[in-house]
């Protein structure tokens, strides 16, 4: 579980002297499509997936919390409820640039069965100044090599990445919409066809700053 490492991140985090620690929130939507693709057929469904964020940035490293959930349905396939919890711990090796550590846990539930994937890997993010009005660029790629599914199955590849922009106000507000996509290459199993997943859709979030 991923509530269980939150301890061992946090045992990274500098107790630098002085260092100011700045919290921030956020909630957003994610607009998404997935698409299931196995046995040469392709089945899609689509929703929308709701949630928050919270971060505490302490001198040059981020702790950063999330959680979505909602429904997806559609194409002859059983409505699912899809939940979401991810942790996130960064190093900042520049203003505009930061990398670290990424899992998340995600759990899919319908009347048939309920699935669960954990995901362990990398992540970088970059946020380029677009000018000096508070507007920045946003890039972000995850990789996660190191990955468990119930039943059986094996995801060989798992990929996350987002480009968009934000903007960054004077005040405590901020705001970012993107593109996002991800994919998932599932091994072929004993009980299990090989099969690929994506999601990509539109992401928005809108969020506050404290203790600038």
């Amino acid at each position: 579980m991923i509530t269980r490492r939150v301890a061992l991140l946090l045992a990274f985090l500098p107790a630098a002297a002085g260092a100011q620690v700045r919290p921030s929130a956020s909630g957003g939507v994610f607009l998404t499509t997935r698409l299931i693709s196995f046995d040469s057929v392709v089945y899609q469904q689509t929703g929308m997936l709701a949630g928050g964020a919270a971060s505490a940035r302490l001198s040059r490293f981020t702790l950063e919390v999330a959680g979505v959930f909602g429904t997806m349905s559609g194409d002859s396939t059983t409505e699912e409820q899809v939940r979401s919890t991810s942790l996130r711990l960064l190093v900042g090796l520049a203003p505009w640039l930061d990398v670290g550590a990424a899992l998340e846990g995600r759990v899919f539930t319908s009347d048939v069965a309920t699935a669960s994937w954990r995901l362990m890997g990398v992540t970088v993010r970059a946020t380029p100044p677009l000018g000096g009005s508070g507007l920045q660029g946003l890039v972000e790629v995850a990789m996660y090599p190191s990955t468990a599914v119930g039943a059986g199955s094996t995801i060989k590849t798992a990929l996350q990445a987002m480009v968009g922009a934000r903007l960054v106000t004077r005040g405590p507000f901020a705001a970012q919409v993107g593109y996002r996509f991800e994919r998932y290459d599932f091994e072929a199993a004993a009980a299990n066809a090989a099969r690929l997943e994506q999601f990509s859709g539109v992401v928005a979030s809108i969020g506050l700053r404290f203790g600038r």
